[in-house]
């Protein structure tokens, strides 16, 4: 295997991707060899290059992140033909930002790309004037009759959706606003024909799910929707999952449409159903006339309907013969709702009818829970339960309740409730004061209780913690003047010491979490008390997973990942399917707005593939570099070799700010102290003495600022962000420097002898990571930067006593 010398992001994974198909290749061997342990090996494998085509992708199909895809692409040529498959089944674009998922990258005709993708999803939130001509380039240049879903987020024209389906016929899964999904009165009366669906519906008889978009505002219209229905499942024999949509609150309900339907054949071959925002009963009064063959039904979603109560008494009337085949369901109901008793006494009711649920999510908003009882009856098939309420009253399970469903659920996998008010305590200190035990009641209890029971694999906890903000204790500044970012960053580390702290308190017990999950059961927070900060706008979830990242104690840390990135690693994971469909609008609005530089094409063609980073053209390597974004790192290439820097410096300056009129010389490059690392013989005999493991440096270090124009308000809190970079970026260079001398050193702190000293014109105060300026403490991990070097990590002194309490008296 040729080993590559590069330092783009995907080659940062490099080697954590070679551990990670170690440790799944005898996995995916036992699952691959399942069917057949009667054919004896008449070899046995030696290496990885040894095992069948087949085996290698079943290998590759556990490597589920982007990055690690991208790693294995560098790897060889015959590990980038496999990937391939794997790596573009899903493909992801707005058809309009740079990157691997561009048009014109798409287009290319040696990118190899469109071949092998098999579910396309078009998530642009923008539209743009040729937004059109461009879908259409893409239809046209996909290969025939290999699309086998398609999702887009904005409205197509039915020509293009001709195209598409013309050169697609064996689409499964369409979820497109177009004439034909999309049921509207404003356009052209020819779409609302049974004529124009039923001639369009026959090229579609391969889907198996589909998407209707009601939106007719008119009334006398449930005959016309009923007919347009008709002619789709007519057409479409193997259609078994229906999304029906109402996006204006049309004045025609579900059961007026349904009316129409003879004999209840209209959703008999139906396996699954999605009813969003519809009105399901003409009035609330009137019960629901249940026409509508539901004995296939194996999975339901009830999102934010009217007239649940009648709805659901109907489906439970009907079951009450033959016993109902749903497994999964999934309901959300309104906060508005006028009658909460009555509509969680149908839910109860429904829930006794269904003996066969597995996976259970119920959003009850400002209803009450579901008595427990009513989930025991499930105790022998559920594997995964959601129950989330809303509102200022904590409405959640008792420990002993819980402990009766944990108990008697022997095979539940996935947890997510609301937890009782915990409190982090204070930003400096958080988690500081929590206390897991069974005897303690709350937020702590509960986590201890749930450590118990082994099987489970996900937990999610419904509401936000509280964290207290006191930067500024004894002085006249209030929370209120410091930055989003400050607050968010603050919140951020509180959040990760506390995943920490549950992912260690699980795994001493016997329970291995994959996931934590913690979501807002809100997106508005209370402002009354400034010093509280319960839940913040932007502040919508948290999910963190476990990994093989270690602390500078060598402890296993959790890792914070986006939701969509722990969709990729769990797709079977229930709980992580539900918040991930739930948010995918919220996600992609961020995405939209988050700068996209992506290298153009990784290989234009499999024999081109270079064995060395020396090896890749120009534009490549700028293309490596263009991930490089930070200026130490970007400083740090520039200084490996004169090729390197000619490649970096148009990237390094092309964004280059400076005040001549405030600012030295010698400050308009702040990063000269990559070049000349303030390293002392001192030092350099410290790293050759490789019994030392902790190094204190009592010298304070002086930074000069120049902010003569600044608000004097804010120069304290600009100036410790400032110190922040510049200590990390002197740590780094300290460390590494130890390290190639053979040093051992696992701690390297600045902390003066006197803790109070003042430097000239500055205070003595805490940053946004809790650490006292001009205090700052690392600690040696396995984190690394963009470069592939090994960073050391910042920690307050607290973390890094409770890591290392041999050094707490050393450190004090």
């Amino acid at each position: 295997m040729t080993r590559i010398n590069a330092i783009s992001t995907s080659q940062l994974r490099f080697h954590y991707t070679l551990l990670f198909l170690k440790t799944t290749l005898v996995k995916s061997i036992t699952m691959a060899c399942a069917d057949l342990s009667f054919i004896k090996l008449k070899k046995a494998m030696s290496t990885f290059a040894d095992l069948p085509t087949e085996m290698v992708q079943n290998v590759f199909e556990f490597v589920r992140q982007r990055p690690d895809q991208r790693a294995v692409c560098l790897v060889s040529r015959l590990w980038r033909k496999n990937m391939a498959p794997v790596m573009w089944k899903k493909l992801e674009t707005n058809l309009t930002s740079p990157g691997s998922g561009s048009l014109k990258t798409l287009l290319e005709p040696n990118s190899n790309i469109l071949p092998h993708v098999r579910e396309l999803k078009i998530c642009s939130l923008t539209f743009v004037h040729d937004m059109e001509d461009r879908l259409r380039l893409l239809i046209a240049a996909l290969p025939r009759d290999k699309l086998r879903a398609i999702h887009c987020t904005y409205y197509i024209g039915d020509l293009t959706f001709q195209q598409l389906l013309l050169s697609q016929r064996k689409l499964e899964s369409i979820q497109v606003a177009t004439a034909f999904t999309h049921l509207s009165q404003e356009g052209d009366p020819y779409f609302l024909s049974y004529d124009y669906h039923s001639w369009t519906a026959s090229m579609m008889s391969e889907v198996k799910q589909i998407q209707f978009d009601h939106s007719v505002e008119e009334d006398g219209q449930p005959e016309k929707t009923f007919r347009i229905l008709r002619a789709a499942f007519d057409a479409c024999p193997k259609l078994e999952d229906l999304i029906f949509i109402d996006s204006r609150t049309f004045p025609d309900s579900l059961q007026d449409i349904l009316s129409y339907a003879i004999g209840g054949q209209l959703f008999f071959q139906l396996t699954s159903v999605t009813f969003e925002s519809l009105n399901l009963v003409p009035h609330g009064s009137q019960p629901f006339c249940h026409n509508f063959n539901v004995t296939k039904l194996q999975k339901m979603n009830i999102m934010s309907c009217e007239n649940v109560i009648q709805f659901l008494d109907s489906l439970t009337k009907s079951y009450s013969g033959t016993s109902g085949a749903l497994k999964v369901l999934s309901m959300q109901l309104l906060e508005d709702d006028p009658t909460p008793v009555e509509t969680i006494s149908s839910v109860e009711g429904f829930l006794k009818a269904c003996p066969k649920l597995k996976d259970l999510s119920l959003e009850l908003a400002t209803c009450p829970l579901v008595g427990k009882d009513f989930l025991l009856s499930h105790a022998d098939t559920l594997r995964s339960l959601v129950v989330s309420t809303l509102g200022p009253e904590q409405r959640v399970y008792s420990k002993q309740g819980l402990g009766s469903i944990l108990k008697a659920c022997k095979r539940l996998r996935c947890l997510a409730i609301n937890f009782p008010r915990i409190r982090l305590g204070s930003v400096t200190k958080p988690g500081r004061d929590l206390h897991f035990n069974e005897s303690e009641e709350g937020s702590e209890g509960l986590l201890a209780l749930i450590s118990r029971y082994s099987s489970l694999h996900t937990l999610g906890m419904l509401n936000l913690p509280e964290l207290t903000f006191d930067y500024y204790a004894n002085d006249h500044r209030t929370l209120a003047m410091a930055s989003d970012q400050v607050i968010l960053q603050s919140y951020n580390s509180a959040m990760q010491s506390f995943a920490n702290q549950v992912f260690r308190y699980m795994a001493q017990h016997g329970t291995s979490l994959n996931v934590f999950h913690v979501e807002a059961e809100s997106m508005s927070g209370n402002p009354a008390d400034t010093t509280v900060v319960p839940l913040f706008h932007r502040w919508r979830d948290f999910t963190y997973i476990g990994g093989h990242i270690q602390g500078g104690s060598g402890i296993h840390v959790a890792v914070h990942v986006p939701l969509k990135a722990a969709y990729r690693e769990f797709p079977d994971n229930f709980i992580i399917q539900n918040f991930a469909r739930r948010s995918y609008i919220f996600s992609s609005r961020q995405e939209q707005q988050a700068p996209h530089r992506h290298c153009t094409c990784l290989f234009p063609h499999p024999s081109m593939a270079p064995t060395t980073f020396s090896d890749l053209p120009p534009e490549m390597v700028r293309n490596v570099f263009a991930f490089v974004r930070q200026k130490p790192d970007q400083g740090a290439i520039c200084l490996v070799s004169r090729a390197w820097k000619d490649h970096m410096a148009p990237m390094m300056w092309e964004d280059f700010e400076t005040d001549l009129d405030t600012v030295s010389p010698q400050s308009m490059f702040p990063f000269a102290l990559l070049t000349t690392p303030p390293l002392t013989d001192f030092q350099t005999v410290i790293s050759k003495t490789t019994t030392i493991r902790a190094f204190r440096i009592f010298t304070v270090t002086k930074h000069d600022f120049w902010d003569a124009t600044d608000d004097g308000n804010l120069l304290p809190m600009r100036h410790t962000t400032l110190l922040q970079v510049l200590m990390q970026n002197l740590a780094n260079q300290i460390m590494r420097f130890m390290v190639k001398q053979g040093s051992n050193l696992k701690i390297l702190s600045f902390k003066p002898a006197e803790v109070d000293e003042e430097l000239p014109g500055q205070k003595l105060i805490r940053d946004g990571n809790g650490h006292r300026w001009p205090e700052y403490h690392y600690c040696r991990g396995h984190a690394t930067d963009i470069t592939g070097t090994s960073v050391v990590i910042a920690h307050p002194l607290r973390n890094i006593a409770l890591e290392f309490p041999g050094y707490a008296e050393f450190l004090d």
